[in-house]
């Protein structure tokens, strides 16, 4: 059931009876109606560091932000729906590697490359 709502918030066809995507019915196992509606919120920012510029490093840049609430996801939706979002970019080549950030538990970086922007050795 996960990997089906998974896929039908992405937008892709799934094969399934309707009522099992409708909140609050027998079929999903979630009991009664408790108020929880599913929700994918995202925002383009534009963002200033107070920062020294360097080769690498400018003081503004540009960030996605986003935040998926349902019921039962885990880490592995998680992957999964960073590498649609690249993905639906023209970036395939994604690597991800555990990280510590004290503010996000379970936390990833995320290394994406472009095939026009980097040679793709790494």
């Amino acid at each position: 059931m996960p990997c089906k709502l998974a896929a039908k918030c992405r937008g892709e066809n799934v094969e399934g009876d309707a009522e099992e995507f409708a909140h609050g019915s027998s079929t999903t196992g979630d009991g009664p109606d408790d108020g929880f509606r599913p929700e994918k919120l995202f925002s383009i920012d534009r963002v200033f560091i107070n920062e020294t510029m360097d080769a690498t490093h400018l003081a503004e840049f540009h960030q996605v932000e986003g935040v998926v609430a349902d019921r039962n996801l885990t880490l592995v939706d998680l992957i999964e729906f960073m590498r649609v979002f690249f993905k639906k970019m023209g970036i395939e080549k994604v690597r991800l590697k555990p990280a510590y950030n004290p503010y996000t538990e379970p936390s990833l970086e995320i290394f994406a490359f472009h095939p026009m922007l980097t040679d793709g050795s790494r």
